[in-house]
């Protein structure tokens, strides 16, 4: 499952604090808030997650957390793993076995100092 931390240079805030170096310090010490559209996006992330190791036929570590979801929240996340589906059995067609991360931590302190963030999924094929 994904880790709730975050990157002081988060790959998600990039823009920010791309455009407004100052940006990352002086949000650094404000309070990790929450809201009603965090938590909802936060679901369908999980719910996401869930429903692509599934299909792939990874282990995921809750599998029956979703069994009744939000029908909008179920409809998106059946149309992410659709596809995501479709460009594995592409690759797969084409005789490119592909290598199918989820939620994987990527490590990018090469370029910036502390720099990690998590890829929700990687497909790697024969130089793709």
């Amino acid at each position: 499952m994904a880790s709730n931390s975050h990157a002081l240079l988060s790959a998600s805030a990039s823009k920010r604090w791309i455009m407004c170096n100052p940006s990352a310090r002086l949000t650094e010490n404000m309070d990790d808030t929450t809201s009603d559209y965090a938590i909802e996006g936060s679901t369908a992330h999980l719910a996401c997650e869930i429903k692509l190791c599934k299909a792939l036929g990874y282990e995921p570590d809750e599998p029956n957390l979703f069994d009744h979801v939000d029908p909008e929240i179920d409809e998106c996340s059946n149309s992410y793993v659709s596809y995501i589906m479709e460009i594995v059995e592409d690759l797969k067609a084409n005789n490119k076995e592909p290598f199918v991360l989820v939620e994987q931590k990527l490590d990018y302190s090469k370029y910036v100092e502390e720099g990690f963030g998590t890829g929700d999924c990687i497909i790697v094929s024969d130089g793709l």
